[in-house]
C-alpha cells in the first residue's frame, strides 16, 4: 500500500476520533450538567435582552444532523417583564454547527430549525411593545467577537401575529414551513425563500377588515434583499402562488426616515372570485353581489404607500375581461368584455379611503340576451356612500326587446329599436335600479299586441323616454287595422307601479286620428284576457311586472281629437274628448262633437263589475241635432215604435242614463234606467202608423201621411224596457192631442191618447201652431188607447170605459 495513503487514512482516523471523541464528551458533559448548562443558558440569554427566558429541556445530537453537530433546545418560552405573557413560545429550536466550525473563535450556525412555535408582537392601548424584550439589557457595553452568522433558517409550524390596538392593525400568518438561505455581503443580506403559508389577515386597519383572510401563499426562490445600512427590503419580480393561482410579485419597504412601501402584482386568467377574496371583508361584500364567471384576462394591482399611522396605502388596479359571462342583482349579460380600473385616490389632495375611491368600466360590450350593448364608460364613485353612472346605448329588434322585457300584457313582434339607458344616482344593490334609469327607447315599423284585449298596434314609429318618474314622448305614429293615431304622452309617479301602488301612476296621453272607426276598438269591452307571467331571459322580472302594473292599474288621462268618427250607423264630426281610464273603471270627463247637424256633450263612467258586465252611467246633452239623423244612427234605440222613417225636425235633449253593457259593447236587456228631457222643433211626423190609424177610424177625409206639429217637449222616465211618457201635447197641423202612458219594447205597451172633439175643425194651411200646455181646459174629447195586440202590434182602439184612467187614478191613490 502506498505509504502516502496509509498516512492519510492515520489522520483522517486521528480526526475523527477526535471529533468522536470531543461529541461524546461533550454529549457526556451536557448529560451530566444538563440542569446547569440549562441555567447558565437561560442567565446568559437574560442578560442580553429585556425579558424572561425559560427552557424545559436540551441535548445534542450528531449523528441525525452528521456533519453538523445540532444543539437542541425544548419547550423555549420567552416573555416580557411587563405583562407576563408569551412573546415567542417554540416547541424545539435546534442550532447546528458543523464539526469543523467547532474550532473556529466565531463559528457560523449552519441552520437554525424551528418547529411548531410562534411569535406574538403586540403593541397595547397604552402604547407599551413587547418587542422590547429584544432589546439589549446594557447598550452601553459593547458585545465582544464578531457577529453571529446564520446561514440557513428552516421553521415549521410557525405562528407569528403582529398587532397595534393604538392603530388597530394585525397582521398574522402561520408558516406551514418556510426555508431561507442567507447569504451576506457587507450590510446587505441575500435571502432566498421558500415557504408555504396561510396568511390569517392582513389588517391595515381592522375596522375595514383584512385583506388576503385565510388565504394560502406559496412561493420558491423568492430572492429578497435586505440592506441594514439604509433599513431597505427589496425583490424582484416573483411568482408568488395564492390559492395556487401565480401572481408575479415585486416589492420594495423602507423602514427609515419615513417609512413607506411599494407592491406591485400581476397576473392573468385570474378567476374573479380569488381577485374578491384578496380585499377586505367589506370590500369584497360590495363586490359579492357581481359575478365574472370566466376568468379575467389579466389583472395589474400596484399598492403603496407611507406606513405610518392612520394612512390607508394608495392602491390601483388594472383588469380585462374578455367575452365572460357577468351577472349582476340588476341584469347579466354575456359575451361581455371591458377594461375596468380601481383608484382609491381620485382626488391627490385627499388620502386613499372608500369615499376617494372610484371604480371605472370602459369599452364594454356585451350581449343582453340577443341584444348587442355598448358603454363607453360606466362608474362608481365614494364606495363610502356608492354612486353609480352609466349611459348603455343598443340597437335591436323588437323581438328581441320582447325577450328581454318578458311583458304578460305586450307582445313585441316585427320592427327594429334604439336604446339608450342612462343613470346617475345611488347604486342600488337589485333591481329597483331599474327604476330610477333613464330610458330613450326610440323604434321604426314596430307591431305590438296588447295581450288583455288583443288589440294589435301596427306601424309603430316614434320614440319615448322614461325618467325616474316620468315618461314622455314627442310624437308616436302608429295604426289599429284602419285607423291611423299620432300620440304624444306625459306621465308621472311612474315608478309607483313597482310597488303595484295601483291608482298612483298617472299618464295622459294626447291622440288625434283624422277618422276613427269604434267599431275597432269593441275588443276594450270584451273579457279581459287572463294573462301568464313570462320568464325572460335578461333577469328584468321586477321591470316588466312594473310596465306590466303600470297598463293594469295606473291612470291614464285619453285626450282623444278625431275629424270623424263611426260606430256602425253613427257618425261625427270634430271629436274632442277627454277620458280617464283607471284599473276597472272608465270615465268620460267630456266628450263634444258635431252629430247631425247638432253638437252632443256627453260626460259618464263606466265601471267593469265583472269579465262580462260594464255599468254605465252617462249624461247626455244634445243640442240642435237633426232627430231624423239620431234614430238612424243609434238604430231607432232598439225599438220598432217609431223609427227614423216617421220622424223630422231639430232636437234638443238633456239625458241621464245607467244601462249595462256586455263584452260586445252591446246594451244588456232591461238594464237602462234614467229621465231623458226633450224638445223637438219644427218636427213632423211621416207616415206613423198609430197617426194613419186614428186618421183611418175618426178623420177618414183628412190626410196624416205628414204632420206637423208645434214644439214637442217631454220628460220620459226610462225603466228597463219601458219608457213613461208623461202627459205630452202635440199640436200638429193635422190635429191636437195629449199623449201619456207606458211604452214597452216588450208586450206591455199601454198609452192614452186624448183627442179634443175641437179637432173636428179643420186648420187653415197657414194657420201658425200654437201649444196650449198640458193643463190647458180642451173641452170634450175622445180618448184612446194604445196596446200590444196578441200578435204583439201596438193596436190602438177607443178607450169607452175610461180603464186606463181608472188605472192612473188608482195607482195614484196610496193603499191605506
Amino acid at each position: 500500500m502506498n505509504t502516502y495513503l496509509i498516512k492519510t487514512l492515520k489522520i483522517a482516523g486521528w480526526v475523527v476520533g477526535v471529533i468522536i471523541t470531543l461529541y461524546l464528551s461533550i454529549a457526556l458533559y451536557i448529560q451530566l450538567n444538563r440542569e446547569t448548562i440549562t441555567k447558565k443558558m437561560e442567565a446568559a440569554i437574560d442578560n442580553l435582552i429585556n425579558g424572561k427566558v425559560n427552557i424545559d429541556a436540551i441535548d445534542i445530537s450528531m449523528l441525525t444532523t452528521f456533519p453538523n453537530v445540532s444543539l437542541n433546545l425544548y419547550g423555549i418560552t420567552i416573555s416580557d417583564t411587563l405583562h407576563h405573557q408569551p412573546v415567542v413560545k417554540a416547541g424545539t429550536a435546534a442550532i447546528r454547527v458543523n464539526v469543523l466550525q467547532l474550532f473556529n473563535a466565531s463559528p457560523e450556525i449552519a441552520k437554525l430549525v424551528i418547529a411548531d412555535a410562534s411569535i406574538h408582537i403586540a403593541t397595547d392601548s397604552s402604547g407599551y411593545n413587547n418587542a422590547n424584550v429584544f432589546n439589549k439589557k446594557d447598550t452601553s457595553r459593547k458585545a465582544p467577537g464578531k457577529q453571529v452568522i446564520i446561514k440557513k433558517v428552516e421553521c415549521r409550524n410557525l405562528d407569528i401575529a403582529i398587532a397595534d390596538a393604538i392603530k388597530n392593525k394585525l397582521f398574522a400568518f402561520n408558516f406551514i414551513t418556510l426555508k431561507a438561505g442567507i447569504q451576506q455581503r457587507d450590510s446587505i443580506f441575500d435571502i432566498v425563500l421558500t415557504e408555504e403559508c396561510l396568511v390569517k389577515g392582513l389588517g391595515f386597519n381592522l375596522a375595514k377588515g383584512s385583506y388576503l383572510l385565510n388565504q394560502t401563499l406559496t412561493a420558491s426562490n423568492w430572492h429578497i434583499a435586505l440592506n441594514t445600512t439604509t433599513g431597505d427590503i427589496s425583490f424582484n419580480s416573483t411568482p408568488l402562488y395564492i390559492n395556487k393561482q401565480r401572481f408575479n410579485v415585486a416589492g420594495a419597504f423602507h423602514f427609515k426616515d419615513v417609512p413607506s412601501f411599494r407592491i406591485g402584482i400581476n397576473s392573468t386568467k385570474v378567476p374573479y372570485a380569488l381577485a374578491r377574496h384578496i380585499l377586505t371583508q367589506k370590500q369584497e361584500k360590495k363586490l359579492s353581489n357581481i359575478d365574472i364567471h370566466q376568468p379575467m384576462d389579466s389583472l395589474v394591482v400596484t399598492i403603496s404607500g407611507p406606513m405610518a399611522y392612520h394612512t390607508e396605502p394608495r392602491v390601483n388596479a388594472r383588469w380585462v375581461v374578455k367575452n365572460s359571462t357577468v351577472t349582476t342583482p340588476v341584469v347579466a349579460f354575456n359575451s361581455c368584455s371591458f377594461y375596468g380600473v380601481f383608484n382609491n385616490q381620485v382626488l391627490r389632495g385627499i388620502s386613499p379611503c372608500d369615499a376617494n375611491s372610484k371604480i371605472l368600466i370602459e369599452q364594454l360590450d356585451a350581449s343582453w340576451g340577443n341584444i348587442p350593448v355598448h358603454a363607453d364608460t360606466l362608474q362608481v364613485t365614494d364606495l363610502k356612500t356608492p354612486m353609480l353612472s352609466f349611459d348603455f346605448r343598443s340597437k335591436c329588434t323588437f323581438k328581441q326587446l320582447d325577450e328581454q322585457l318578458a311583458l304578460s300584457s305586450i307582445t313585441l313582434k316585427d320592427g327594429n329599436a334604439s336604446l339608450n339607458l342612462q343613470y346617475k344616482g345611488p347604486l342600488i344593490p337589485d333591481a329597483t335600479l331599474l327604476s330610477k334609469v333613464t330610458a330613450f327607447i326610440a323604434f321604426t315599423n314596430g307591431t305590438l299586441v296588447y295581450e288583455p284585449r288583443h288589440i294589435n298596434f301596427t306601424n309603430c314609429n316614434g320614440s319615448i323616454a322614461i325618467s325616474a318618474n316620468s315618461i314622455t314622448a314627442e310624437k308616436i305614429s302608429c295604426d289599429v287595422l284602419k285607423n291611423h293615431f299620432d300620440i304624444t304622452i306625459t306621465g308621472n309617479e311612474f315608478n309607483r307601479v313597482a310597488l303595484q301602488d295601483s291608482g298612483k301612476s298617472y299618464i295622459t296621453c294626447n291622440v288625434f286620428t283624422p277618422r276613427l272607426n269604434i267599431n275597432d276598438f269593441t275588443q276594450a269591452l270584451t273579457t279581459k284576457k287572463a294573462t301568464t307571467t313570462r320568464k325572460g331571459i335578461g333577469k328584468l322580472a321586477a321591470t316588466a311586472l312594473a310596465i306590466d302594473n303600470l297598463l293594469e292599474k295606473g291612470d291614464m288621462q285619453l285626450n282623444l281629437n278625431a275629424t270623424e268618427a263611426q260606430l256602425e250607423k253613427f257618425t261625427a264630426q270634430n271629436v274632442e274628448a277627454k277620458l280617464l281610464f283607471q284599473q276597472d273603471d272608465w270615465e268620460v270627463q267630456k266628450a263634444s262633437l258635431s252629430h247631425a247637424g247638432g253638437s252632443v256633450l256627453v260626460t259618464g263612467k263606466i265601471h267593469q263589475v265583472n269579465s262580462n258586465y260594464h255599468q254605465v252611467n252617462a249624461q247626455l246633452n244634445l243640442t240642435n241635432v237633426d232627430v231624423r239623423n239620431v234614430f238612424y244612427a243609434f238604430n231607432n234605440f232598439g225599438q220598432t215604435g217609431i223609427t227614423y222613417k216617421n220622424l223630422k225636425g231639430k232636437m234638443n235633449t238633456k239625458a241621464s242614463l245607467t244601462m249595462g253593457l256586455n263584452n260586445k259593447g252591446k246594451i244588456v236587456p232591461k238594464s237602462m234606467r234614467g229621465v231623458v228631457d226633450f224638445n223637438i222643433k219644427q218636427g213632423a211626423l211621416i207616415n206613423y202608423q198609430p197617426v194613419i190609424d186614428i186618421q183611418k177610424q175618426f178623420f177618414k177625409k183628412r190626410d196624416f201621411s205628414t204632420v206637423s206639429f208645434a214644439d214637442l217637449k217631454d220628460r220620459l222616465i226610462i225603466n228597463g224596457d219601458n219608457i213613461t211618457i208623461n202627459k205630452m201635447e202635440i199640436n200638429s197641423t193635422a190635429l191636437t192631442m195629449y199623449v201619456e202612458g207606458n211604452y214597452s219594447f216588450k208586450d206591455s205597451t199601454d198609452i192614452s191618447i186624448q183627442i179634443p172633439l175641437s179637432n173636428m175643425a179643420r186648420q187653415e194651411a197657414d194657420e201658425v201652431i200654437v201649444n196650449q200646455g198640458t193643463d190647458a181646459k180642451v173641452g170634450p174629447s175622445i180618448f184612446l188607447r194604445a196596446k200590444n195586440g196578441i200578435n204583439g202590434k201596438v193596436k190602438v182602439g177607443l178607450d169607452v170605459f175610461k180603464m186606463f184612467r181608472k188605472k192612473k187614478s188608482k195607482a195614484a191613490v196610496p193603499p191605506r
